[in-house]
């Protein structure tokens, strides 16, 4: 036909003219996904499970429900992973040893750093008599420490030595860090070069030194779509060891400050607030030191040296 006769292309607008072609058809929501709805409500009756403990002073039955029942969504969050023909997660990431090492230990690293940093700041406060601004300028020695731990000890490192030994070391570091803190009485003095600078430093090269090694080993040998799922699982452990540490750690430090009360003669509030930091750092101490003996068999092992070679489907 002539150049000039050619038809004319239909509107685009008219697709959206309700006269022209009706309403639109209604836009259907996405399906959530009955894992991640697992996911979410377990660890939600953990975190709540923990917070009634609180309220109640540790007590048992205030917090059983919530935890048996956050407990029960996890365990079905990872059946319906299980048998989903696209899971959100994909079990055979957690099923490399040095990945679900490299999972655990920063899980417990953050569970034991967070209840440090929330005890940093009642101390420094509430009995050092600190402003905020203080107390938050105290804690920039940490995170300095954490930046020269990450850049001139784990960077430097990196390659040169296996992960493993950047990641124990690392949690021991943070482990005497903590038990430095458990020496603390309400008469110490000197407490900030004696006490809380040294505990700062160690703590934040620990903390600089596990970060790196494990997140390479998280996504080390992943390929294709695996490795924004693995990504995700290391962000959502450091997520989970912050907010169970913040919760449980709190939690047994108030139930030890009320017992101090009740049970000490003349016992003032400071020292009942000392003893029950001191004993929630020693929890911390202890969670690190965990850490270290679980892990250890997991990433000390030729798969952590091999995952450059070997994908997480070839050895588990």
């Amino acid at each position: 036909m002539p150049v000039h006769q050619r038809p004319r292309r239909p509107d685009r607008r008219a697709r959206h003219d309700v006269r022209a072609t009706g309403p639109p058809p209604p836009r259907r929501r996405p399906a959530r996904h009955p894992g991640r709805i697992a996911q979410r409500r377990g660890l939600r009756r953990r975190g709540l499970c923990l917070r009634r403990s609180r309220t109640a002073r540790l007590g048992f039955p205030a917090g059983a429900g919530p935890m048996a029942a956050g407990v029960l969504l996890l365990a079905g969050f990872a059946v319906v992973e299980v048998r989903a023909s696209r899971p959100l997660l994909p079990m055979r990431l957690l099923l490399h040893r040095a990945r679900a090492g490299a999972f655990l230990s920063i899980t417990l690293m953050f569970v034991a750093m967070f209840g440090f940093y929330l005890f940093m700041s009642y101390y420094t406060q509430t009995v050092l008599g600190y402003s905020p601004v203080q107390a938050g300028l105290t804690l920039i020695i940490n995170a300095l420490a954490a930046l020269l731990g990450s850049t001139f000890i784990a960077g430097k490192l990196h390659g040169r030595v296996v992960p493993a030994a950047l990641i124990l070391a690392g949690l021991i570091a943070a482990a005497v860090g903590m038990l430095i803190l458990t020496r603390l009485t309400p008469q110490s003095t000197d407490v900030l070069p004696l006490h809380l600078v040294p505990a700062l430093v160690l703590t934040g090269i620990g903390l600089g030194c596990v970060i790196p090694p494990t997140a390479g080993l998280a996504t080390a040998g992943v390929t294709g779509h695996d490795i924004g799922a693995a990504s995700a699982a290391y962000n959502a452990s450091q997520q989970l060891g912050a907010a169970l540490g913040t919760a449980l750690l709190n939690t047994i430090a108030a139930g030890t400050t009320a017992t101090y009360l009740a049970s000490a003669r003349h016992a003032t509030s400071t020292a009942a607030s000392v003893h029950g930091y001191t004993t929630a750092l020693t929890v911390g101490f202890g969670i690190l030191l965990v850490a270290a003996c679980v892990t250890a068999p997991l990433i000390v092992t030729r798969t952590a040296r091999g995952t450059r070679r070997r994908g997480p489907d070839e050895r588990s």
